[in-house]
């Protein structure tokens, strides 16, 4: 099976460098031109199913991108991670907690940030339903964010892996990922 991962477009949050999580915000004039990007990217790809995030910056780039080839499924075990209180905060504060919030040994819910290995279960459950879901020759196409992306690829990957923590999901790119 093959996945093609795609983080949503810019918003003017991810301009300002504010944390967004689970807060709908939508895109920007930059988040639009990368979803209309992504779209003549994959315009050749055919896909068995689109699936995404329901939160406003995800949907708007899936229906852009998939722009009626395929049904867009929403499911909300691809959201962004919770960050509680930080939610709306500018990156400069959110750095001071960072290092804890990703460590799945503490697994912390500090301020109300949704703890890792949550974020961790409802990204694994969500893969393994479309691993048994679809053929191995299957393609699809999933949309969501940065911090529910990775989660699903620690599911894949060993998470402790140099290659893994330094990995980041970019904006307006496409990730082929074999499952």
């Amino acid at each position: 099976m093959k996945l093609y991962l795609i983080r949503h477009g810019q918003t003017d949050w991810n301009l300002h460098k504010r944390v967004q999580g689970a807060t709908n915000v939508p895109l920007n004039a930059t988040g639009l031109a990368q979803a209309a990007d992504l779209r003549r990217q994959t315009a050749d790809l055919e896909f068995e199913a689109c699936y995404a995030s329901p939160l406003l910056r995800a949907a708007q780039t899936a229906m852009i991108v998939v722009d009626g080839r395929t049904e867009i499924i929403y499911d909300s075990r691809l959201k962004e991670r919770s960050h509680g209180k930080f939610e709306g905060q500018y990156l400069p504060k959110w750095d001071l907690i960072k290092p804890d919030i990703f460590d799945r040994e503490i697994n912390t819910n500090v301020q109300g940030i949704e703890p890792i290995r949550s974020l961790d279960a409802r990204t694994g459950e969500f893969l393994q339903e479309i691993y048994y879901k679809y053929s191995e020759t299957a393609k699809i196409m999933i949309v969501a964010h940065a911090g529910s992306l990775k989660s699903m690829l620690s599911s894949i990957m060993d998470y402790n892996s140099p290659e893994f923590r330094d990995f980041r999901f970019e904006q307006g790119q496409v990730y082929e990922l074999d499952f």
